[in-house]
């Protein structure tokens, strides 16, 4: 468990954020406001719905999502 703590706290750092972004174009919320605001443009981090339209990523319903859980509910108890 110390182990999965450090690794946590760690991850979360800011100079860890700025390195992730820098590096690999990747960062977390904690620690992206402390990167300067010219390498999240330079990233394209600057604009969070300009990126999303880029991603896989969408936004799902309430009612979906707790269809989802039950469904994985049920798979987990052999039904």
């Amino acid at each position: 468990m110390k182990i999965l703590t450090r690794r946590l706290t760690v991850s979360l750092a800011p100079d860890v954020s700025d390195h992730l972004v820098k590096t690999f174009g990747y960062g977390n919320g904690a620690g992206t406001a402390a990167i300067d605001h010219t390498v999240l443009v330079e990233c394209g981090f600057d604009n969070l719905d300009k990126f999303l339209d880029k991603t896989l990523f969408q936004p799902v319903a309430p009612e979906l999502k707790q269809r989802r859980v039950a469904e994985f509910e049920k798979i987990e108890a052999g039904y």
